[in-house]
């Protein structure tokens, strides 16, 4: 019997075969889903979770974070820490987490990605800082005439808009830190997800500028104490190869340089038959 080829198995999706694909389709942008405005194969929950995968790591990662959001019970860290290599996935893990915190009522097929009782059922702050998109130098404009240099600028706006920013106008301005006890105030008491994507891009723009950083950008954030509220919850990219600012030189950051967080792979251990799935789902088949 004479085996099939694949071009006779399977079907890619109308796109593909349109050759209407674009590299720009695959570049995920967590800032751009966060705010609303970018490519719908990820803003969009619907058609997110469709070209998705659920490996192994998604779905405890989705699992872990959700079941501290919602209260679920059970034991859930508060922070984790995205440990992948290069395109292994961590934006796009950081993204499912941001559709699973707003709610993904309307889409089908969910229950292979998360319990649908672990899913929040109220209100979860959400505040995401993407180190590609901000702009120590210039600042980043965020909304009501409010330009963020700093992580903790963006993360108060996101959390308590005009308001929150003011509460750490001063720190924004000059670089320096604000305390935990301040950043805990943004929290207002409620179900809080931060998301932190490229840190090392960030702080290779803060190495340039000359400031220097004394210490790493998480400890600075105070993650560690904000995270003991039971509402609270971290999720960053490790900061594998990032730059070390002290004084007028730079370090690489070293593996134990990690501030408790729990490391946990952004895509799981991809198995073969996980990898066929996942090109499976990429081609619409």
């Amino acid at each position: 019997m004479t085996t099939k080829t694949i071009f006779e198995t399977c079907r890619p999706r109308a796109d593909v075969l349109r050759g209407t694909v674009a590299e720009a389709d695959f570049a995920a942008d967590l800032a751009q889903v966060v705010t609303g405005v970018g490519s719908p194969e990820y803003v969009d929950p619907v058609r997110f979770f469709a070209n998705s995968y659920p490996t192994r790591g998604l779905k405890n990662l989705l699992a872990n974070v959700c079941r501290r959001l919602s209260g679920a019970g059970g034991e859930a860290a508060a922070i984790f820490r995205l440990d992948t290599s290069y395109g292994g996935g961590k934006t796009h893990a950081l993204i499912a987490l941001a559709h699973a915190a707003r709610g993904v009522p309307r889409v089908a097929g969910m229950d292979e990605f998360i319990d649908s009782a672990l899913l929040p059922r109220g209100a979860v702050r959400l505040a995401a800082f993407d180190g590609e998109n901000a702009d120590p130098a210039n600042g980043r404009t965020m909304g009501e005439g409010v330009r963020a240099h700093t992580p903790w600028g963006e993360l108060a706006y996101a959390l308590a808009g005009k308001s929150g920013y003011d509460r750490v106008r001063n720190s924004d301005a000059g670089g320096v830190a604000p305390g935990a006890d301040t950043l805990r105030e943004l929290f207002g008491g409620q179900p809080t997800l931060i998301l932190l994507d490229e840190l090392s891009v960030y702080l290779r723009k803060v190495q340039q500028l000359g400031a220097g950083v004394s210490r790493s950008v998480l400890q600075d954030l105070g993650v560690q104490r904000i995270a003991r509220k039971p509402v609270g919850q971290f999720v960053s990219e490790l900061l594998r190869g990032a730059l070390h600012a002290r004084g007028g030189g730079t370090t690489a950051v070293r593996p134990r340089e990690r501030y408790g967080f729990r490391p946990i792979p952004a895509g799981g251990a991809v198995v073969t038959n996980e990898v066929v799935n996942e090109i499976r789902d990429g081609l619409g088949v």
